[in-house]
């Protein structure tokens, strides 16, 4: 703990080397008497881990590294989880979303790359009805006694469509990616709706309005695929059939002042980092290395690419046949 505190006291001259501004800056943002911040600065108290998490959030730098001072060895992760209701957690969660698109985006010469088991919620943000289908399966998982019982009575608080439609908007600022997608990362969307119109949940005019929006999504993914790069943003998107099964979904992301590594969909929306530097390292070791068992169907791979594409939206059509 001495060594986290030593760091932390040292981060804080770094970036306010006067012990004035320093003693300001600690009095604006904790509730602590004027000596109590001087035994604080003077490593005589350590701070506590709120303040921690205050001062850090305030200076822009990661506990993480702080920690990496004290113990090299245990890599710490933060798990991005809310702890609001089901109801709630949807608006908590896209509000994150936003939130983190909105400061990642700004770093210079961000790149992203991912591999993806199922399809990824930023991929359902332009297509409205998929989008709430996802939302209301995973109410009616967790809040059943909560949720309307059929997709029909369900809708969608209209702040949460104006979130959507603010995803859709920052989708438009989707940096340089590369992205490696399992072979039946669509056809497990496509099962959920079948079983979901199976049990009476979902209508027959309804599963036809979400087959309509698959086939529109493949078209969408298609073109990206096709080109090389993002339809609504212009930027430059590789995209690789993974020839093993994808486990799970996997996003490295790298800027000149910026490295994380996420483990995305736990409990649906919630998200594993760390911006540990050898977590880091063995995740984009890990993301190249599924690149071996790849193949590159974006602007080359055209028959196989054309071959994977008619084959998911044959698929479509038989599974979601009402």
């Amino acid at each position: 703990m001495t060594s986290f505190n030593n760091a932390l006291i040292s981060a804080i001259q770094g970036q306010i080397p006067k012990k004035r501004e320093q003693q300001c800056f600690l009095k604006d943002i904790i509730p602590l008497g004027k000596e109590t911040i001087y035994r604080r600065l003077r490593g005589e108290i350590p701070f506590t881990f709120s303040e921690a998490c205050i001062i850090a959030r305030k200076l822009g730098i990661s506990l993480d590294s702080l920690a990496n001072v004290e113990m090299q060895a245990n890599p710490k992760f933060e798990l991005e989880i809310s702890v609001a209701t089901p109801s709630d957690y949807i608006a908590a969660k896209l509000e994150q979303f936003a939130e983190s698109y909105s400061s990642v985006l700004i770093e210079p010469n961000l790149v992203v790359q991912s591999i993806f088991s199922c399809i990824p919620y930023p991929m359902f943000f332009p297509f409205k009805n998929l989008f709430n289908f996802k939302m209301f399966k995973f109410l009616y998982q967790l809040d059943n006694k909560n949720i309307p019982e059929y997709f029909s009575e369900f809708s969608l608080h209209p702040d949460l469509e104006k979130k959507r439609l603010h995803m859709v908007e920052l989708n438009r600022g989707t940096p340089k990616d590369t992205i490696i997608v399992d072979r039946k990362m669509f056809v497990s969307l496509m099962e959920e709706i079948k079983f979901f119109h199976s049990i009476n949940v979902v209508s027959d005019e309804e599963k036809n309005i979400l087959k309509k929006e698959m086939l529109e999504l493949l078209d969408y993914f298609e073109h990206q695929a096709s080109f090389g790069i993002r339809r609504d943003s212009g930027t430059q998107s590789l995209v690789y059939l993974s020839n093993i099964h994808i486990d799970h979904c996997y996003t490295y992301v790298k800027a000149d002042n910026y490295e994380c590594a996420y483990m995305d969909g736990i409990y649906a929306l919630d998200t594993i980092s760390t911006t540990d530097p050898r977590i880091c390292k063995i995740h984009l070791e890990w993301i190249e290395s599924l690149k071996r068992f790849s193949t590159l169907i974006s602007v080359s791979g055209e028959i196989e690419r054309r071959a994977f594409f008619s084959e998911q939206k044959r698929l479509t059509e038989e599974i979601l046949n009402v």
